[in-house]
């Protein structure tokens, strides 16, 4: 996307620019002709408003690092600001007006996840006709004012040549209702919960393209349908590859869907830093089994703190001088309440929880300290490789627990789960010498 127009700071007292605004895959630019009148090495704008060729626009969050370049076409020093969104349809002058009362938004899986009807298709020569039934909107409440719905859109499409091409597009939508008019960053910090919910619980690929503001006072005077909302920023949630199966579908947990969703949002604060964590395992191609042992380890001990400190009793010498549960101790804790309370199908060839624990405390100290003196006691490299699989597999089913999905569904998922898909093929050690 390339758009040429006048652009507008509202810092500036209204002084226009000439620039261009770029997008391409998910970086957003402007690149402004002239001087601007400041002198920071850099500098965030809330809002830049532009009139252009194509319609109004609003960019949201814009800064300038200091990067200033020659335009050889116009002679002129040209600066190129970063935004992190664009919203087309409108000219919004101050974050004040960004106010509205609904946000939309779709993405693929949700479709596989509803377990939607199949389309029956009837081809005939001279026409084709199909029949679909939309399922009933799921909808329930959230932050005790925002309407959440999730919608289906299924409509027949034919060729223009009205001839036997025949496809029926359908799409899931989420709507986030509101009576009154909220902040747009509330509305996309409740879009990313709920996508960072679908992503972590169904281990599905993510990736937002229909995104769509409504203010009932726009609309009414410009005759708007909608505002388009543009996310540029690249999250390590897009990258995410398609792993695993999903752990349950909609039909498995329609009873407690809202509860869970309700207790997603409402432990977010405490469960985001584990979250991002288990995100790095899948995103990041600079983790060895090294790394990701380790981070799986903190994980781990972050998640017991948050979770389950409070609701265990601890023996004499489980706790160090400062009241502080000893890893190893959180480690053998989690362990008792998985297998007690959720599957017994995690690290069933080991018999003894307690030397379990030890085993992953030297392991952790190992690689962290680098002790020699624990080097015949650790896992090594293939150990690593088997084990690491499981605990990230444990960590995942433990905030699915925590979250409110029962534990039958979780014991029946791991049951036909193939841990080597939480393991990348980089891991794989090359074979060297056959036995």
């Amino acid at each position: 996307m390339e758009i040429q127009g006048q652009w507008i700071i509202p810092e500036f007292e209204e002084q226009s620019f000439y620039g261009t605004l770029y997008k391409k895959n998910n970086k957003i630019n402007l690149h402004i002709l002239g001087e601007l009148p400041f002198f920071e090495k850099s500098i965030r704008f809330p809002v830049i408003y532009g009139k252009t060729i194509k319609g109004d626009y609003t960019l949201m969050d814009c800064i300038w690092s200091g990067n200033s370049s020659y335009n050889t076409q116009s002679q002129i020093q040209e600066k190129k600001l970063f935004c992190n969104s664009i919203i087309k349809g409108h000219c919004f002058k101050k974050t004040e007006e960004l106010k509205f009362h609904k946000f939309k938004f779709n993405f693929d899986g949700l479709r596989e996840w509803l377990d939607m009807s199949k389309v029956k298709v009837d081809y005939k020569t001279n026409k084709v006709t199909a029949e679909f039934i939309n399922p009933e909107p799921i909808s329930f409440i959230i932050n005790k004012n925002i309407k959440v719905t999730i919608n289906s859109e299924m409509f027949p499409y034919t060729s223009k040549k009205n001839d036997t091409i025949f496809q029926i597009n359908q799409s899931i939508f989420i709507s986030l209702n509101s009576d009154e008019k909220i902040d747009a960053e509330n509305f996309i910090n409740l879009k990313n919960l709920l996508i960072q919910f679908f992503f972590f619980a169904l281990n599905y690929k993510i990736e937002p393209y229909i995104q769509r503001f409504f203010n009932n006072e726009i609309h009414e005077n410009k005759r708007i349908n909608e505002l388009i909302y543009i996310d540029g920023n690249q999250t390590e949630i897009n990258n995410f590859p398609i792993r695993h199966k999903f752990p349950f579908k909609y039909l498995d947990i329609k009873d407690d869907f809202e509860k869970i969703l309700e207790l997603w949002i409402n432990n977010n604060k405490e469960l985001e830093p584990i979250i991002n964590i288990w995100i790095c395992f899948f995103t990041s191609e600079k983790l060895n089994i090294e790394n990701k042992f380790l981070l799986v380890c903190q994980a781990f001990e972050a998640f017991h703190s948050r979770f389950r400190h409070k609701e265990e009793k601890y023996e004499n010498g489980e706790c160090n001088r400062f009241g502080t549960p000893k890893f190893a101790v959180r480690v053998k804790k989690l362990m008792f309440f998985f297998k007690s309370n959720i599957s017994d199908k995690i690290f069933s060839d080991f018999t003894n929880i307690n030397e379990l624990s030890e085993k992953i405390k030297d392991t952790r100290d190992y690689y962290t300290h680098y002790l020699r003196s624990l080097e015949d006691k650790v896992w090594n490299e293939i150990d690593l490789l088997t084990y690491t699989q499981q605990l990230i597999a444990m960590l995942h089913c433990l905030i699915l627990n925590e979250i409110g999905i029962k534990s039958e569904i979780i014991d029946k998922y791991l049951k036909y789960q193939n841990f080597g898909n939480y393991q990348d093929i980089k891991d794989i050690p090359t074979i060297n010498k056959i036995q």
